[in-house]
């Protein structure tokens, strides 16, 4: 890690984790050795540590359960960071209802990033009632997605490029359709890309 002149977001969290023991051991030990030449960060954690411990000392009751911390943990680090499925969060979109009609231009700007590293989605269609969204995914070579259960159908159509899902290895014209309660394992990609979705809006990551 690089010696702070300033203490951004992402430092500052990762500050409040270590104060709070809530670093996975290697990335503890890892802080704790950056925190040896960094002042910031050194002073930053020892505060934050003192009111942890000030706060405790007011308060009785039972430890709470491990998988908390656990949840607390995750929702610091992911703050202010891209939902990994972010389409969760798209409105349906009245535009074109009037005329029964809706267009979508290529548009670059359309692409959004998501939690996933190097994975980019675009928003087709969302229909709230009937739990579909219709979209494009973009993945960058090397990138992956968490593996996930399905809420309803899914089906996957590879414009371009390659996807691994599982031991099957898809290409540029192929299709899959799971179906729901079927489970993806983690799907990735070599060289990068391109895929028209039809999904439930309610999928479950699990990896």
């Amino acid at each position: 890690m690089t010696v702070h002149d300033r203490l951004d977001q992402e430092a500052r969290e990762r500050c409040a984790l270590a104060a709070c023991d809530l670093l996975p051991p290697a990335e503890a030990a890892a802080f704790a050795r950056h925190a040896a030449e960094c002042a910031l960060c050194r002073d930053e954690a020892a505060s934050l540590a003192a009111a942890a411990g000030e706060l405790s000392a007011a308060v009785t009751g039972e430890d709470p359960p491990e998988r908390l911390w656990q949840t607390i943990a995750a929702r610091v680090r992911s703050e202010g960071r891209p939902a990994i499925q972010a389409w969760k969060r798209w409105k349906p979109d009245a535009s074109g209802a009037s005329v029964g009609l809706l267009f979508r231009g290529a548009d670059e700007r359309d692409w959004e990033p998501t939690g996933a590293p190097g994975v980019e989605a675009r928003r087709l269609f969302v229909d709230p009632a009937g739990d579909r969204v219709t979209m494009m995914v973009r993945m960058a070579a090397g990138a992956s997605y968490p593996g996930h259960v399905h809420a309803g159908p899914e089906e996957c159509y590879v414009l371009e490029g390659d996807l691994l899902v599982g031991e099957l290895h898809m290409h540029a014209g192929d299709y899959q359709r799971a179906e729901a309660g079927s489970r993806h394992g983690v799907q990735s990609t070599d060289g990068g890309c391109t895929l028209l979705l039809v999904s439930s809006l309610h999928d479950t990551l699990t990896a």
